[in-house]
């Protein structure tokens, strides 16, 4: 069994160990290489928070030496033709976006909520339901305001970026920028420096992290 990290540009990026510390190989597949690790026996479907990190440990490794599409968690072949099958015929496609993250690296920046905060109250003279859909708009209109001051200031300084408003509880904004590597200290300067902005809310920013946010799925593996 293979189990699948990433597609890179050359073939002398496999070295090291995956998960259960199984080698990594690199797989030919037309204008690109797989790398993976090759399991003799098959491995648990159920992902646990160590193999996770190992997965995510082998791509920042990658990301060291050169551009990488992430393959998310849990995609896995049966033999090396299956991924070849899978891969080659896409390998154009992947050699393209690859060439549009070279040199990039991906940093989240995210907006957490200081406690625990309710929705604003809507007008007294309102209903209950009212009311609470009305502090709901201002809750995400304060958000796309605080999201607004975020993209005017550090949109500028990536080559692209996306964004999310609420995307989770007490979390009222986050955003993905894809960044030149040389301009990567100055970009985390600049997110401290806006940091000190906001009262109500925390900015976090964190990486750099391969480009999951600006690649398509570059591998579903097998129905």
């Amino acid at each position: 069994m293979l189990h699948l990290y990433g597609i890179v540009e050359s073939q002398d990026r496999g070295d090291g160990a995956g998960l259960d510390g199984e080698p990594l190989v690199s797989i030919p597949c037309g204008d690109v290489v797989a790398i993976a690790s090759e399991h003799a026996r098959p491995l648990d479907s159920t992902p646990v928070e160590e193999a996770l990190w190992e997965h995510e440990r082998v791509l920042e490794a990658l990301l060291e030496s050169g551009s990488v599409l992430p393959v998310r968690f849990g995609v896995r072949f049966a033999g090396r033709e299956e991924l070849r099958a899978e891969v080659e015929p896409r390998s154009p496609q992947f050699a393209a976006a690859l060439a549009q993250v070279r040199g990039r690296v991906e940093l989240s920046v995210r907006l957490l909520a200081l406690g625990d905060r309710e929705p604003p109250p809507g007008p007294e003279d309102a209903g209950p339901g009212a009311r609470y859909l009305l502090g709901r708009l201002e809750e995400r209109r304060d958000a796309a305001r605080k999201l607004e001051l975020v993209r005017s200031r550090l949109g500028p300084l990536a080559v692209a970026e996306r964004s999310q408003l609420l995307p989770r509880p007490g979390t009222p904004a986050s955003a993905a920028f894809l960044v030149e590597r040389p301009a990567l200290e100055h970009f985390q300067r600049k997110a401290h420096e806006l940091a000190q902005d906001f009262e109500d809310v925390a900015l976090v920013c964190t990486g750099p992290w391969p480009p999951y946010n600006f690649v398509d799925e570059p591998v579903a593996g097998p129905a």
